[in-house]
């Protein structure tokens, strides 16, 4: 039996999938430090194995990034088979009360399915930083190629495609999803980020919970129909699911085999065949293996995602080969439950300073007031604030981080800031655990964990981190007679790469 709006559940066993392949693939991800939020794998539409890492939680939602373009291409395949668009609709002919000044030229010979194929024709994207007319801003970018002759993935075309849907059911991109496809399928609290105009953001910026991205891909596997509804036309899902333009390859990434394996509308195909992928930033992934009518969902913060994919191609796929599971199982099957009890975000500190130095340090930053020099810094983590669409008053408006006072309480600690004009208190944990708190910021208000802990160098280190999303910020504070040094950096970061060196600020003690 199932529970009412889940998916149903049964044993990897029962699913066909060999256990010790799942192990061996969370091992990996646990050896390699890989930042996984939440893991899910489906066959024949059963939830085999789900897991998260700590302090993440499955039944939370989690920033999409890029999977909202496989919803906005869901949006645009409903209405096509009811016939209220087509693909080979100009895009112009939508807005016609912009003054274009390419209308009769390149720009007038886009159509939506360039904008589902990345083939708008831009040679580069438009910036989504002070831009109070988004709509107008893309439609006014230089066209450097003819429509349909040259890949370039660009966020903002997607947004195209959601903005199309208002104009043509009156409703925003998630207003229509809901009516018409969560809500038919049990799913409920997904909302999207939206742009100056007020229109959700199509090419990311939604949230969902890890289940119902599993959903989507069960839906995917099952040709558009739920519960004996259909609720994408299933010639829809064979368009959208295949090669669409020959040379979709995504050349900011070359040397990641799974981004060259092609484009379909809004999604991504993988190097095992007859596989796509919803794709968003960081390994928010919907991976459909319609070979083995199966997925793998996963919430992530990772930047280096190939190496995710790798790891299911190692693993997961192998285990899923016909037999492999015929085998007694049912020890490695209890493990694995055992397993979520241990998994968590790794934090690496070498020289963490022991209880009674740390009482110690904390005396020359308890209560004080640290004053900034001008800066244009957040509280809020820098990935964050640069992935956001912000209108012209918002940039005006950007001050930087004004001060910040740590002040120890029974409870912990308290993080006092004026940020950008914004005021507020965030709880820190002190003791190995962040707690929860709420981040008011220029770009939104944000659920975050604050944590903060002294090293054996006498700096005292700061994590905010998203609740619903990947993106952390690092203070590291080095107290001085009068000053103090405030180093800032943010995440994910390229692993690669090593840690960024961040800005460091120094701030007058009060």
């Amino acid at each position: 039996m199932r529970k009412e709006g889940y998916l149903e559940r049964c044993s990897l066993a029962q699913a066909g999938i060999r256990a010790e392949g799942v192990r061996q693939f969370l091992d990996e991800v646990e050896k390699a430090g890989y930042h996984l939020h939440s893991f899910m794998i489906t066959r024949h539409g059963k939830v085999a194995y789900e897991c998260s890492w700590a302090p993440y939680r499955l039944d939370e939602e989690h920033l999409m990034h890029s999977f909202t373009k496989g919803l906005v291409a869901t949006a645009i395949g409903i209405l096509e088979g009811e016939g209220r668009l087509a693909l080979d609709d100009k895009v112009v002919s939508y807005y016609p009360e912009y003054d274009l000044k390419d209308r009769e030229g390149r720009l007038g010979n886009m159509t939506l399915r360039h904008l589902l194929t990345m083939t708008g024709g831009h040679g580069d994207v438009p910036d989504r930083h002070g831009c109070d007319d988004e709509i107008f801003t893309f439609l006014n970018h230089p066209m450097k190629y003819e429509p349909g002759t040259h890949f370039m993935y660009d966020s903002l075309g997607t947004h195209m495609l959601a903005s199309i849907v208002k104009r043509v059911t009156g409703c925003n991109l998630f207003q229509f999803l809901q009516l018409r496809l969560f809500d038919p399928m049990g799913i409920q609290g997904v909302y999207c980020d939206s742009c100056a105009s007020g229109k959700d953001q199509g090419g990311g910026g939604s949230r969902m919970k890890t289940e119902d991205m599993a959903k989507i891909t069960v839906l995917f596997l099952n040709g558009g129909m739920w519960e004996g509804q259909q609720l994408v036309p299933k010639d829809w899902i064979d368009q959208m699911t295949a090669v669409r333009f020959e040379e979709s390859i995504d050349a900011s990434n070359p040397d990641w085999e799974d981004w060259r394996c092609g484009y379909g509308f809004q999604v991504w195909m993988c190097q095992i065949p007859h596989t796509f992928r919803f794709d968003g930033m960081y390994g928010q992934f919907g991976v459909v293996l319609k070979d083995y009518d199966a997925s793998i969902v996963t919430t992530c913060g990772e930047n280096y995602t190939q190496a995710v994919l790798r790891l299911m191609w190692q693993y997961l796929i192998p285990a899923m080969e016909e037999g492999t599971a015929k085998e007694d199982q049912s020890g490695v099957e209890a493990e694995l439950e055992e397993l979520k009890k241990r998994l968590y975000i790794h934090w690496p500190l070498d020289d963490e300073a022991g209880p009674e130095n740390a009482e110690k340090l904390w005396k020359k930053l308890d209560g004080k007031e640290l004053v900034f020099p001008k800066n244009r810094e957040s509280m809020l983590p820098s990935g964050r604030v640069d992935n956001c669409f912000t209108s012209s008053w918002t940039e005006k408006n950007r001050t930087g981080i004004a001060r910040i006072t740590l002040s120890l309480t029974d409870e912990g600690c308290e993080l006092e800031y004026e940020d950008n004009k914004n005021h507020g208190v965030l709880p820190v944990g002190i003791k190995g655990e962040p707690r929860r708190g709420l981040l008011k910021s220029l770009w939104g208000d944000y659920k975050v964990w604050t944590g903060a802990r002294w090293n054996a160098q006498g700096e005292l280190e700061v994590q905010i981190r998203m609740v619903n999303g990947e993106y952390y910020q690092v203070f590291t504070l080095t107290p001085q007679e009068d000053t103090v040094a405030v180093n800032i950096y943010g995440g994910p970061w390229d692993r690669r790469k090593g840690k960024p060196e961040g800005n460091t600020w120094l701030c007058r003690k009060k």
